[in-house]
Parts: structure tokens; C-alpha cells; sequence
């Protein structure tokens, strides 16, 4: 079925700030399309697909930019499903039972989601949403995943220092991080690399046996339109399909937030510095 579009979907082209601040943040989602591909599976592309074929789609990058309320809310089922204290199946599923996935994770009016925090709760979203279509982007093989996944997003976590320390104040999802990599993925970025491409076929084939036959589509960006509009009961856009956040960019950032890093440990140092000298001076004065 058509999506029903709540407010003018996010395109990029259009609509410069994509972010929960264009709609009432009181506003819940419905969701009509759940990712559950995992991060670095094309994701950023098929966020601008999905938008431009008018859906209001929920994306890691703009989770950042919405309220602190809903970064409380995914942070806490990250924590509850996988954290250090995670909560036993049968205790979590009776608590998921209970979260106001739509109201509170979605807050912001979103039909469509895809990246992480959401895809690992596929199953969670679904039973909250029974009649929308899961869509599993997926990579060519699970080593080009583990390659950009450990060269990008995870770059940022494994270079974790004070600058990351100093948002995590702000942001409780970096705080949360940790239960990402070290809970779903039991700590083998670092440690195992055989075992983290197992996780992911893992993760696949048990979206597979989880998800209807027809409400699931295995997808790789490489496909193109074709099958997603199919699949959505969509006409297919005059646009080229959009290939976006490539790992070259995301190497950036992370250069990037190394630069910040260096910096904010310099002005720690002067600072420190500063405050001694002041003491000194006080105390000897």
C-alpha cells in the first residue's frame, strides 16, 4: 500500500534540514518500512531512496539531531537487550511488550527506519508494527562488511577518548555504544574478526527465518530501484538511485574527529596548566 505521508518526506534535495525539529516532536511514527540490515550495508543510500519515494525515514545520522528523550529511549533498549546488566530473553521480550516503540522511539512523525540503533530490534518493531515490510540491506560478502564497518563507524568508537567522553555527557547513545560492539557483537571487532562476519550472516539468516516471506526483501543497493519499488508498490523515480556515504567520506569524519580529539587534549593541558599556575601564584603569593 502507499505510505501515508504524515508531513513533506525529507528529501534531501528539498529539504536541507532532515531532523525531528521539522515536525511537532510530539508527533509518533508509524512504521511502514523496518531496516534490518545492520549499519554499513548501504544504509545512508536507501535512507535518501526511501525519502525520495516519500517516506519520513529515521537514519542513525538524524537520531543525533533529535530530542534527548528519544536518544533515552533507544539508549535504554540497547542497554535492556545487550548491555553489560541486559536483561534475560523472556524478562526483555515482556519489556519490550511494554515500550512505546512508535510514541516515544519515533517521536518526530517517522514511517520508515533504517541503520543502526533500529535494525537490531527488527523483531520488536514488527510485533509493534505487524503490517509493515522489513527491508534487509545487505553488503556483497560479510568481509567488505567488517572492512567498512571497522575502517568507519566502529573507527569512531575504537578511537574513543575524551572528545567522545566529553559528548557521551550530552548525548546518552555514545554511552550506549558500548553495548552495541560489545554486546551484539560480543566485543569481536577487535578480537575475532572470523567471529563478527559469522554475526552478520548470523543476523541475516535469522531476519530470514523471523520476518514473512512477504513482507521482506533482501536487498542490496547495487539492485537499484527496481526491486525496492516493486517491493514498496512504488513507481520508480526519474532519479538515478542515490549512492551516498561512502567509506572515503566516513574516513573523513573520522579524521576529523581525531583532529577534534588532539585538540580538546592540547586545551585540557593548557588548561590544567593554567589553573596550577594560578594556584601557585595564589598560594605563594
Amino acid at each position: 500500500a502507499a505510505a501515508l505521508v504524515k508531513e513533506p518526506a525529507c528529501n534531501p534535495q528539498h529539504k536541507p534540514k532532515c531532523d525531528c525539529s521539522s515536525v511537532k516532536k510530539d508527533s509518533a511514527g508509524t512504521m511502514e518500512v523496518i531496516g534490518a540490515g545492520w549499519g554499513r550495508t548501504g544504509t545512508d543510500s536507501t535512507k535518501v531512496a526511501l525519502e525520495l519515494l516519500g517516506y519520513r525515514c529515521q537514519h542513525a545520522k538524524v537520531l543525533m539531531k533529535c530530542p534527548r528523550s528519544v536518544h533515552n529511549f533507544w539508549a535504554r533498549a540497547l542497554e535492556n537487550k545487550y548491555g553489560s546488566q541486559a536483561l534475560e530473553p523472556r524478562a526483555w521480550e515482556k519489556r519490550a511488550a511494554q515500550l512505546a516503540w512508535n510514541d516515544e522511539g519515533f517521536a518526530g512523525g517517522y514511517d520508515a527506519c533504517v541503520d543502526f540503533p533500529f535494525a537490531p530490534f527488527y523483531k520488536e518493531l514488527l510485533e509493534a508494527n505487524p503490517d509493515a515490510k522489513v527491508l534487509l540491506t545487505v553488503r556483497d560478502d560479510g568481509e567488505k562488511w567488517f572492512k567498512s564497518t571497522y575502517e568507519t563507524i566502529f573507527g569512531f568508537y575504537n578511537d574513543r577518548g575524551v572528545a567522545l567522553w566529553l559528548l557521551s555527557f550530552v548525548s546518552p547513545m555514545l554511552r550506549a555504544l558500548r553495548a552495541l560492539w560489545e554486546g551484539m557483537l560480543q566485543g569481536s571487532m577487535n578480537t575475532d574478526k572470523a567471529k563478527a562476519i559469522e554475526l552478520y550472516y548470523q543476523h541475516i539468516e535469522e531476519v530470514k527465518r523471523s520476518v514473512p516471506a512477504d513482507q521482506l526483501l533482501v536487498f542490496n543497493v547495487k539492485q537499484g530501484w527496481e526491486p525496492l519499488c516493486a517491493f514498496l508498490d512504488k513507481p520508480v523515480p526519474k532519479e538515478p538511485f542515490p549512492h551516498v556515504n561512502s567509506s572515503a567520506d566516513m574516513q573523513s569524519r573520522r579524521n576529523m574527529l581525531r583532529t577534534v580529539e588532539t585538540v580538546t587534549r592540547v586545551a585540557i593541558v593548557l588548561l590544567a596548566g593554567a589553573i596550577g599556575y594560578s594556584l601557585h601564584s595564589w598560594v605563594f603569593a
